[in-house]
């Protein structure tokens, strides 16, 4: 089985990375000038302009994935539903800072390494979902064909990616306090967020498309 995505989607996915580049560029008009005053422009706000558009991507990557799962009858697709609806909820909800909080005060966690006591409660939170989704992913993986196999193996990579900006960034702008450096760190974080969903929404629409079998995969993936 190959993978149907035409080509004339492409004009999909630049419409997405310009809408991002937009919210980008709004956001360094808003941080660096006082054109911009409102909090909204920032693409680091919960629920500002940028945010609510992230959520919407979101959205649509967990309703083209369950859509996904019910026409190949593959429960592979309905696991990275989950996994990406949970995405949407710690977005939208806070859920990693709000458990985070409460793990510190459960626990007594103390700061340390250069991190905030918040934000080891936070990664417990990451880690602790995040392995539970991954292992239903893996399980249900091993249990599909070699072509929605392969596909996976493009969504993990651009999770990776996803993680990297959301975590691993965010991780060294706590520890990095320069004023300078700081902001970039926090566009890098937010914006390298905005950029990846947008493509693997693109990417999940693609799968969506269309029956015809039009290979964009290597053979030896």
């Amino acid at each position: 089985m190959k993978v149907a995505i035409k080509k004339d989607l492409d004009k999909f996915l630049v419409l997405l990375i310009l809408a991002d580049l937009v919210f980008i560029f709004l956001h360094i008009f808003h941080t660096y000038t006082s054109l911009l005053p409102s909090s909204l422009f920032s693409i680091g706000r919960d629920r500002g302009y940028a945010e609510v558009f992230q959520y919407i991507k979101e959205f649509w990557i967990v309703i083209l994935l369950i859509l996904l799962a019910i026409r190949k009858a593959d429960f592979l697709y309905l696991s990275w539903s989950l996994l990406f609806f949970y995405i949407l909820l710690d977005d939208s909800l806070m859920i990693h800072e709000k458990l985070g909080s409460l793990i510190v005060s459960w626990f007594g966690l103390h700061s340390g390494f250069g991190l905030r006591a918040q934000d080891f409660g936070e990664l417990i939170v990451y880690f602790s979902f995040g392995f539970i989704l991954f292992v239903l992913t893996a399980v249900a993986y091993y249990m599909s064909e070699s072509a929605d196999r392969r596909i996976s193996k493009y969504l993990f990579g651009m999770l990776a990616l996803f993680v990297f900006c959301g975590v691993i960034v965010d991780m060294v702008n706590v520890i990095v306090t320069h004023t300078m450096v700081s902001p970039l760190l926090g566009m890098i974080e937010d914006g390298g967020e905005m950029l990846v969903i947008s493509v693997i929404t693109w990417f999940v629409f693609s799968l969506n498309s269309s029956r015809e079998e039009i290979s964009v995969f290597p053979k030896n993936v």
